[in-house]
């Protein structure tokens, strides 16, 4: 049985990456002692690990699992309903769930529309002020629109669940979804649509309207570009295993794997695939995110070659990798909070045989 309960437990970790405090385990490595944990530190030149990095405190909800920030106190979290389970047929692997806005200090929690509705896939929009969400049960999953209070404004019905998985948010007013493989699907919060058809003759995975353009990647690894206006395609990059447009919309970060070199590589481009810049590489790569000001990257970087594997933030300024943990490498993507000074990372564990979501926030200084 699934704990229902939420249990917070507060870390409070003051780490100062000057700290005389700690012994020398290797050389370019130091490890600072905690009543809680121990923490690893990298400060080796060769990494060049930003100084200044330190975290305030680390919080623990179990019983829920984070999706977005909604503010700095508020988050959308989604927790367990077991009644769900009775309206399916036969074995269900998934955690059917409810969407809740979750207060992280007043620990206070508000149901979006129904407990009757088992709720997937959530995303805010930039301005905070709709969320697009999946009810897995309807029609086999039916999205809807809705504003932070639960009212609903639009209702989206797909070919395919999957595709609302890969739906984005282009501004605070439009979404755009892949669409039956080959089309881009929009939808506007006053619940007028739009369709570019036949825009690709493979399987589109992702995309992101800037402009005129969109740009998007199919399931064999090509980038390519989409001219709303000519009504042409142009290939961006290959070997691309995702894309990340920064806050700005006017760079992208590539996520690259070269299958030969057994690597994966950070790149960072303008919108024209010029000024190419290497950011990092290793030999694995993933949960990739830019802070709201897009001052700093977070990432789960996997070295490769000495073993280590770590959460990372890079300043994207100066360019300066800051190792953060080992703690949570393997786990979920970061989700910086609106303001830069969090960030939510999802982790799961063992109880009684059981599987417990688990959410942290880590609050830096």
């Amino acid at each position: 049985m699934r704990n229902k309960g939420i249990y917070i437990f507060t870390l409070i970790i003051s780490l100062s990456l000057f700290a005389a405090c700690g012994k020398t385990e290797k050389e370019g490595r130091q490890v600072i002692e905690k009543e809680e944990k121990t923490i690893i530190v990298i400060d080796d030149t060769k990494d060049a690990v930003y100084e200044d990095i330190a975290i305030e405190k680390i919080k623990v909800y179990e019983g829920m699992k984070g999706f977005e920030w909604v503010n700095d106190e508020e988050i959308i979290v989604g927790k367990e309903n077991k009644e769900l389970y009775s309206k399916v047929d036969g074995h269900v692997s998934a955690i059917m769930r409810n969407l809740y806005l979750y207060d992280v200090e007043t620990k206070e929690e508000k149901i979006f529309t129904d407990k009757s509705q088992y709720q997937e896939y959530p995303i805010v929009s930039p301005d905070r002020k709709h969320i697009l969400y999946v009810n897995m049960l309807e029609n086999k999953g039916t999205g809807y629109i809705v504003d932070m209070d639960g009212k609903i404004k639009v209702k989206i019905s797909l070919p395919y669940v999957q595709e609302f998985t890969e739906a984005k948010w282009v501004n605070n007013d439009e979404i755009i979804i892949p669409f039956m493989g080959s089309h881009f699907h929009f939808v506007n919060v006053d619940g007028t649509t739009r369709k570019i058809e036949n825009a690709e003759d493979h399987m589109i995975q992702y995309a992101f309207k800037v402009n005129d353009k969109v740009y998007y990647k199919t399931y064999d690894k090509k980038m390519k570009v989409y001219d709303i206006n000519m009504k042409e395609k142009i290939l961006f990059e290959d070997n691309v295993t995702g894309f990340y447009l920064s806050p700005d919309k006017k760079e992208l970060i590539l996520s690259k794997h070269l299958v030969k070199e057994q690597k994966d590589s950070l790149i960072l481009t303008d919108l024209n695939g010029k000024n190419k810049e290497i950011l990092v590489e290793g030999r694995f790569i993933y949960g990739v995110n830019w802070s709201p000001d897009g001052t700093k990257l977070a990432y789960m970087l996997n070295k490769g070659s000495n073993g280590d594997v770590g959460f990372y933030i890079m300043d994207m300024k100066n360019k300066i990798q800051s190792f953060v943990s080992t703690e949570y490498f393997g786990y979920g993507a970061p989700i910086w909070s609106p303001s830069g000074k969090k960030i939510m990372i999802n982790m799961d564990k063992q109880e009684n045989e059981q599987v417990v979501d688990t959410v942290h926030i880590l609050t830096f200084k």
